[in-house]
């Protein structure tokens, strides 16, 4: 999926990205959808965090999806990941490969 792909129609399928644009356009493609509910969506070479709770499709293959047990709080997870403040350059001091430490 390119950029031209996306539309404005806000009643399609969200495609999403971690970063600040967060909603890249919209699809009506039916693949690759994400619909198993509440979720945290991660960059994992911004360490950008988006809560998400509705179907959406990805477009950067960076973005891991997270999800919890049925007995934690998904969106308390996310508003503490938040609070931790990470950042790139602050895990870069001991961690060369931010990503792989989370993944």
């Amino acid at each position: 999926m390119s950029n031209t792909d996306y539309s404005s129609d806000n009643s399609l399928i969200p495609v999403l990205t971690a970063n600040k644009a967060f909603v890249l356009g919209y699809t009506a493609e039916d693949f690759g959808i994400y619909d198993k509910g509440e979720c945290i969506i991660f960059d994992d070479f911004t360490m950008d965090t988006k809560f998400v709770d509705f179907p959406f499709k990805v477009k950067s293959s960076a973005i891991k999806i997270l999800t919890a047990k049925s007995n934690v709080n998904l969106k308390f997870m996310f508003e503490y990941l938040s609070f931790l403040g990470l950042s790139v350059e602050s895990f870069k001091i001991d961690h060369p490969n931010p990503a792989k430490v989370i993944s």
